[in-house]
C-alpha cells in the first residue's frame, strides 16, 4: 500500500518507481485505488489534482470528496517576505477575533527551515503564540547561535560565555587544556584595557599553549579585532557578519557538513536581518528577546516545512514562498533533472493537501540576499493551478506570468495589504 503521488524522500532512500512497477514485478496482482478524499473540500483537492497530473512519472488517480462545497483556493502575490509574513499574522489575528478560530488551527508551511525567521519574527511582534514542528526555533539552531556568539564577542570583548563557545568552533584544533591554560592567562591580565581579544593577540606570550595553539588563537584574535575595527570605522554591520563568516572558517566548515545547503541559508538569513540595523547593539538585544520567547502556549500556530507537514491536516494552511529556487528548490532547479523537479511537485501536492477548509499560496516579487534586492519569480507550479483559484495580485507579477503561460484566473487587486482588506466573515 503507498501512494506516489506522495513520494518526496528520494533522498532517504525511498523510490516511488517500487509502486509503479509493482504490476509489472507480481503479475495478476489486482490494484485497488483509494480514491476518496476525507479530509479537503473539492476546491483545494482540485487545484492540488491539477498540479500533481502534470508530473509524467506517476500512477492515474481521479481523487474525490464528498466535501463539495468550500472555500476557493487563494494565491496572493506580496512586495517581499517581510509583508508576506505580515499578512499571515495578520490573516490568522482576523480569524481568531472574528470569525471563532483558535491558533491551532492554522498552519504554515515552507520548503526551508530558514524560511521560518520571518514568520516567528511576526509573530513575536505581534504576540501570537506558535511552535515549530519537527525542527528548532531560528535562534536555537546551532549555527546561528555561533554566530551570534561570534556577533555578541565584537561587541562585548570581554563575553567568556560566547568565547567559550566558538573558540574551537569550527576546529582549531584546540582543547579544554589550551582553553584553561589561555583563560588563566587571560583572567590574570584582564582590566578595562585588556580585553579577550587582546588576550588572543597576545597568545604568542602564554605558557603552557602548543605553537599550533597559540597560531590558531592569535588568528582568531585578529579576525574580531579587525570587525571591532571596522564597526568602529562605520562599516555595515552585514558586511561585518559576512566577513566574520568567511574568515572565521565558519562557511567552509558548513559546507564541509551534512545539510549544508539549509544551514548556510540560516547564515544568509541572519546577515541579510543585521543588515536592518544601525549598530550591533540593537540587534543583540532584539536577538535576545526573540531568543528568549515563551514556547509554552498550548493554543498556537504551527511552522513548519513542508517534509515534517507530511501525513498532518490542519483546517487552514498557508504555503508560502513558492517561487523558484525555493518549491521547486534552488538544488532540483540547478539540477536539470525532470525527476527532481518532479518531486519537488509532489512535495507541493503534499503541503496543498495538508488544508481541509482553506488553502491560501503565497509568493513573493523580491527577497533581500546578502545586502541587495534580487527579483523572485512565481514557481512554476502555480501556472497548473487550474481556473477557480481566487488571486490577489499585487505586484502583478502572477497575471503576467499566468498570462505568460496561457492561464486565466479570476483576478482582483486588493492593494498591498495582500488578501486582508479589514475585516472578513463566511
Amino acid at each position: 500500500m503507498g501512494d506516489d503521488w506522495q513520494s518526496i524522500y528520494s533522498w532517504r532512500g525511498a523510490d516511488f518507481t517500487n509502486i509503479l512497477n509493482f504490476e509489472r514485478d507480481f503479475p495478476g496482482a489486482k490494484v485497488v485505488k483509494l480514491e476518496q478524499n476525507y479530509r479537503s473540500t473539492q476546491p483545494i483537492l482540485t487545484a492540488a489534482q491539477n498540479v500533481i497530473i502534470a508530473n509524467k512519472q506517476r500512477t492515474d488517480k481521479a481523487l474525490w470528496t464528498d466535501k463539495k462545497d468550500g472555500e476557493p483556493v487563494t494565491l496572493v502575490s506580496f512586495y517581499d517576505d517581510e509583508n508576506e509574513a505580515a499578512a499571515v499574522v495578520r490573516e490568522i489575528e482576523n480569524g481568531v477575533e472574528n470569525l471563532d478560530r483558535k491558533l491551532s488551527d492554522y498552519a504554515v508551511l515552507y520548503r526551508t527551515n530558514a524560511q521560518s525567521f520571518r514568520f516567528e519574527r511576526a509573530m513575536l511582534e505581534a504576540q501570537m503564540p506558535y511552535k515549530i514542528l519537527g525542527g528548532l526555533r531560528y535562534f536555537d539552531r546551532k549555527e546561528v547561535k555561533d554566530m551570534m556568539a561570534y556577533l555578541r564577542l565584537v561587541y562585548q570583548p570581554n563575553d567568556i560565555v560566547s568565547f567559550s563557545r566558538i573558540y574551537n568552533t569550527p576546529s582549531r584544533k584546540l582543547g579544554a587544556k589550551s582553553l584553561e591554560s589561555f583563560l588563566d592567562y587571560f583572567m590574570t591580565m584582564m582590566s578595562d584595557d585588556y580585553s579577550l581579544i587582546s588576550a588572543l593577540l597576545d597568545a604568542e606570550l602564554i605558557n603552557g599553549l602548543t605553537k599550533p595553539a597559540r597560531a590558531a588563537l592569535v588568528r582568531l584574535g585578529e579576525v574580531l579585532a579587525m570587525a571591532r575595527t571596522k564597526l568602529g570605522d562605520g562599516a555595515p554591520i552585514a558586511e561585518v557578519a559576512q566577513e566574520l563568516v568567511k574568515q572565521t572558517g565558519y562557511e567552509a566548515y558548513i559546507k564541509a557538513g551534512e545539510g549544508a545547503e539549509d544551514r548556510l541559508e540560516n547564515i544568509k538569513v541572519l546577515v541579510d536581518e543585521v543588515s536592518g540595523y544601525s549598530n550591533l547593539e540593537e540587534f543583540l538585544a532584539d536577538a535576545a528577546l526573540m531568543s528568549s520567547a515563551d514556547d509554552e502556549a498550548k493554543e498556537a500556530v504551527t511552522l513548519m516545512t513542508l517534509h515534517s507537514a507530511k501525513g498532518l491536516e490542519f483546517p487552514i494552511v498557508f504555503v508560502v514562498g513558492v517561487e523558484e529556487g525555493y518549491l521547486p528548490s534552488s538544488q532540483a532547479v540547478n539540477s536539470g533533472k525532470p525527476e527532481a523537479i518532479e518531486e519537488e511537485r509532489r512535495l507541493m501536492y503534499v503541503g496543498m493537501t495538508r488544508a481541509q477548509e482553506k488553502l491560501f499560496l503565497s509568493f513573493v516579487g523580491s527577497r533581500f540576499s546578502y545586502g541587495k534586492w534580487t527579483p523572485a519569480l512565481p514557481s512554476r507550479f502555480l501556472a497548473d493551478l487550474g481556473d477557480g483559484v481566487e488571486v490577489l495580485d499585487n505586484s502583478r507579477g502572477y497575471r503576467n506570468y499566468a498570462q505568460a503561460h496561457g492561464r486565466g484566473r479570476r483576478e482582483r487587486n486588493d492593494g498591498d495589504d495582500g488578501w486582508l482588506g479589514g475585516k472578513r466573515g463566511g
